[in-house]
Parts: structure tokens; C-alpha cells; sequence
């Protein structure tokens, strides 16, 4: 009987010793970090040496519609499905919107010629005859399995506590939605979705997207760096209201590869996002590299265009024929991503490229 009680005091002690390894293996170094409050669920770290950084915005679990005639414009009639197994059904009513496919609340396809922009995720609702028990609503993961954490680079950044697997929802961004952008508080923090009515068929030249700004009120889903070759992808989808007699447009973090604990979530904020900036992404990714590269020797060719270099002929042709091959060579070896809705490079001049740029981080004009 001693034994047996010895056993289980042991048994106790392996699982106890466990778990917290398991903890410690989810969080920043213990040794540099230290707690600092929560945004909602999810815990922030901060290095000890800067104890002082705090997330400034206000934690939000759902929308906030900044009048009623944005409200009236952000929300649109949903007609439901009437069809009972939804994944099997091609001709399913909300399928058709979309050729991005949500299994078991997974985000299952992947296909660089696709836009998220042109195929939004239009997901069944309890209006449906299927009862929204199809699977093919996205599925955020809990948030717990997610951390915010700072660094003297990045500052605040996103991060996976557990493993996340590829296609499972990170989460929806959330923040304060503006159909004028002039009422916007900042454009750091603000994303681009857009508005169809399919009961309007005039020609006027009316706003076609709302503004969602997270600089006050917003969700982990904030907190994610920019990455040239990010771990995660931002993709527009409708959200039903509790009725599903209305719908609105949202973005949805989708997780592109498979992320270990500890990995940071990063997404792309698309290229207009850098153009005004006084500062270069230093992600230090290879993409991020070779793109400073063609940036840097176009800036070569304006000079030597507009002959504010002094060389001679030889010594020009012999940099723009460098040039023409560097440019040849990195876009191919762009190009030959798996995974990527949008193509990466910018030596590729697709309709999705141009798409996903009104989807990503505004730019004010």
C-alpha cells in the first residue's frame, strides 16, 4: 500500500514537472522577460529592461461601427443555402462566392493565381438549411495559443505559444470601422475591405470599401509585423449576423505553413504600404533582400538615365546588362513560391498583386 501511494506521489510529480516545462517552453525567456498585463485573453511580454511598454489599445471582442451610415453600408443582405452537405455541393449558394475553400473551419486552398480580394469567403449561417454545421465557416483558434511579446526591433509583435497548424484561423482583425477616411484616427493600423450592393446598379461614383482601424480598439490580430515572406495571410471573408439575415465584410488571419512555439505571426501589409514610408522593412527575409536589391539598382539606372552618374558608355552598359540579368534571376527565383495567394515578387505585374494591395494596410492618398 506504501508503494502504491509512493507511485502515485511520483506519477503527480512527473505530470506537474510536465506542464511547467511545457509553460516554459511557450513564453519568452523567464530570465528577460516578464508579464505585463493582457490584451483580452491573450498575455504580454515585455524584456525586463523595458518594463515600462505597454500596448496602448483598448481590447475589443466584436466590430465597432463608427455611425449609422456606415453601419447601413458595412451591412448587406445574405441569401441563405438550401443545400444539406455543403463541402460535396459545387452549385452550394455560398460556395460560389468564394474558390477558397474552408474544411472542417480550415482554410484549405491555396492558389497563387487567386485573389482574396476577388474571392472572398462567404460562409453558411443558421439560416442556412445546412445549419452552419458544414464546416465551411472559419474557425478561429483559441487565443490563448497565442502571445504578444516586444523587441527593441519590432517592437510588439505576435507570436504562437503552441503549434498552429496550416490553414487554422489566427483570428479576425478587429477594430473601429470608417467609411470616410477622413475620420480615420491613423493609417499604421488601418486595413481596406470591400463593399458590394448587389441592389445598387447606378453608375454613381460611390465608396467601394470600409475602412477597419485598429489604432484604438482592436485584437491580438493587430499586434502582427509586416514580413516580406510571412507566416500567416490576410483574407477577406463575411461575417453573418446572429439571424444570418445580414453579413458583413472582415479580414481573417490564416496561418500559411505550419508554426512552432515561440515562431513569430507575420503578414504582408502590401507594397503601397512602404511607398510613403521614411524607413525600409528590415524584416530580413531573402525576398526583403532581393528586393532592396532591385530597388537600389533601379535607382542606378534613373541616375545613369538622367546622366547625373559620370562614366563612360562601356561602364553604363556593362551595369544596365548586370542589372537586366539580376532582375531576370530574382524575379524568377520569386516566382516559385508554393503556399502565397498573391504573387511575392515585383518583378510580376499580376491583376493579384494589384488586388492585394487594396485588401492590406491602407496608404493615405
Amino acid at each position: 500500500m506504501k508503494f502504491d501511494h509512493l507511485s502515485v506521489l511520483i506519477s503527480s510529480f512527473v505530470v506537474t514537472l510536465s506542464i511547467c516545462f511545457a509553460d516554459f517552453d511557450i513564453v519568452p525567456d523567464p530570465d528577460k522577460f516578464i508579464e505585463n498585463g493582457q490584451l483580452g485573453p491573450v498575455r504580454i511580454f515585455v524584456p525586463k529592461k523595458h518594463r515600462e511598454r505597454a500596448v496602448q489599445m483598448k481590447y475589443i471582442d466584436k466590430m465597432i461601427i463608427s455611425d449609422e451610415l456606415t453601419r447601413q453600408k458595412f451591412f448587406r443582405s445574405k441569401t441563405p443555402c438550401n443545400c444539406e452537405n455543403c463541402v460535396e455541393n459545387r452549385t452550394c449558394g455560398c460556395k460560389k462566392f468564394s474558390k477558397l475553400r474552408i474544411k472542417n473551419g480550415k482554410l484549405c486552398t491555396y492558389d497563387q493565381k487567386l485573389s482574396p480580394w476577388d474571392h472572398p469567403i462567404v460562409p453558411c449561417d443558421a439560416s442556412c438549411a445546412c445549419k452552419a454545421e458544414c464546416g465551411t465557416k472559419p474557425v478561429p483558434i483559441s487565443s490563448t495559443r497565442m502571445y504578444i511579446a516586444y523587441n527593441e526591433k519590432m517592437q510588439f509583435g505576435l507570436y504562437a505559444a503552441d503549434q498552429i497548424d496550416r490553414g487554422e484561423m489566427i483570428g479576425e482583425y478587429l477594430g473601429e470601422v470608417f467609411i470616410d477616411e477622413e475620420k480615420i484616427p491613423s493609417t499604421e493600423y488601418t486595413f481596406m475591405v470591400p463593399l458590394y450592393d448587389d441592389n445598387d446598379d447606378s453608375d454613381d461614383d460611390k465608396t467601394d470599401y470600409a475602412l477597419i482601424d485598429s489604432s484604438r480598439f482592436g485584437n491580438h490580430s493587430s499586434m502582427a509585423n509586416h514580413n516580406c515572406s510571412p507566416s500567416a495571410e490576410a483574407i477577406y471573408f463575411y461575417v453573418p449576423n446572429s439571424d444570418g439575415t445580414k453579413m458583413h465584410p472582415t479580414i481573417g488571419l490564416f496561418a500559411k505553413k505550419e508554426l512552432q512555439a515561440g515562431e513569430e505571426i507575420t503578414i504582408h501589409y502590401g507594397m503601397d504600404y512602404w511607398k510613403d514610408k521614411s524607413f525600409q522593412c528590415e524584416c530580413g527575409s531573402r525576398l526583403c533582400f532581393e528586393r532592396k536589391k532591385i530597388t537600389d539598382d533601379n535607382r542606378w539606372k534613373d541616375k545613369l538615365a538622367n546622366g547625373s552618374e559620370t562614366s563612360t558608355q562601356k561602364q553604363k552598359q556593362k551595369l544596365l546588362t548586370d542589372l537586366l540579368m539580376k532582375t531576370k534571376r530574382i524575379t524568377t527565383n520569386s516566382n516559385s513560391g508554393g503556399m502565397n495567394i498573391r504573387k511575392s515578387s515585383e518583378g510580376s505585374s499580376s491583376n493579384s498583386d494589384n488586388n492585394n494591395n487594396k485588401l492590406y494596410k491602407f496608404r493615405q492618398k
